[in-house]
């Protein structure tokens, strides 16, 4: 029997999330993201579920906000979870772990919380390609309420999408669900007026065909002066061989005045982990810190009636 029938029938996949104290200022260039990634540079969250993962995080002071996709094998549907963590002598201190019911009440398989600030102001816009829309969120008492201001998108399943703000206007860049091609839309507004663009409007390269994303875009200060202002630096899945077996880097260059958008990979990231060796899917920054995720295969001799539970609960939900 082929080891990918064994893991399939035998084995399921625990993930779980890192977080990398690091200044962005010291990281001179791609490579130190990967030497930064190994244990003895990793606080690893407590484990609460089997499927921890999709991090995105939120730094004020010595507390941080861990935002994330929370799922155990016999659910049927991730949802949203907030850990937050206090960190003090160089020890960190898991604070409390809580459900972002405001968010969850989509009642669909959520995941991938995508959050930024803005005008002081936190945004969320999880994954919820199930009810086949994209949704905005606005926090009313951060970091735990928070209120549904509008639907970017609707009646499309994408996934994993991220937003930029480049030069006065809002991109909103994610994947097809099941292709996983790239999808690209604009908007002067936030919450208005979302429109896609493609290559009538716009010059679009890109290079290969890992375009689903693995978090939001970053710069590293070290590394701008071999990049323009309209150079960034994007993380994507790469499952040619099985979910989530590694991340691509890529440069993204989004050149508002010659029309101009361009995706080349850089280097590719491996899971660094002696204690989550078998892949990685998620990087994100703070100013401080870093988060991943990253993925180990654990024995589990009744997984395939795990599955066939999994499938058919989907089936009867539906």
């Amino acid at each position: 029997m082929k080891m990918s029938s064994l893991k399939k029938y035998y084995y399921h996949e625990e993930w779980n999330i890192g977080i990398i104290q690091t200044d962005k200022k010291d990281i001179a260039c791609l490579d130190d993201i990967a030497n930064l990634c190994q244990d003895n540079h990793i606080y690893w969250l407590d484990k609460k579920y089997h499927f921890q993962a999709d991090p995105f995080i939120v730094e004020n002071d010595d507390i941080l906000y861990i935002f994330y996709e929370a799922l155990n094998h016999w659910w049927t549907k991730g949802h949203i979870r907030c850990r937050i963590l206090n960190k003090h002598n160089n020890t960190y201190r898991e604070i409390e772990d809580f459900a972002i019911d405001d968010i969850n009440q989509l009642n669909c398989h959520l995941s991938f919380p995508f959050i930024w600030q803005e005008d002081g102001q936190y945004y969320m816009m999880p994954e919820s390609h199930e009810n086949n829309e994209v949704c905005l969120f606005q926090a009313t008492d951060f970091p735990k309420h928070w209120q549904q201001i509008a639907n970017p998108i609707s009646d499309k399943k994408y996934v994993d999408n991220i937003l930029i703000k480049h030069d006065g206007r809002y991109y909103l860049i994610g994947s097809e669900h099941k292709t996983n091609n790239r999808i690209i839309y604009y908007a002067d507004e936030l919450t208005d007026h979302w429109q896609p663009l493609t290559e009538a409007n716009f010059q679009i390269q890109i290079t290969d065909a890992h375009q689903r994303l693995g978090g939001g875009t970053f710069n590293l200060p070290k590394t701008n002066q071999q990049m323009r202002s309209s150079d960034f630096y994007l993380p994507c899945q790469e499952n040619a061989t099985e979910y989530g077996k590694s991340l691509l880097l890529k440069q993204l260059t989004l050149d508002t005045h010659t029309q101009h958008w361009q995706e080349s990979t850089l280097t590719q990231l491996y899971s660094q982990s002696n204690r989550y060796p078998d892949g990685m899917h998620t990087l994100n920054f703070s100013k401080n810190y870093m988060v991943i995720d990253a993925k180990r295969w654990v024995f589990q001799p009744f997984n395939f009636f795990v599955r066939k539970y999994r499938q058919i609960a989907s089936i009867l939900q539906k």
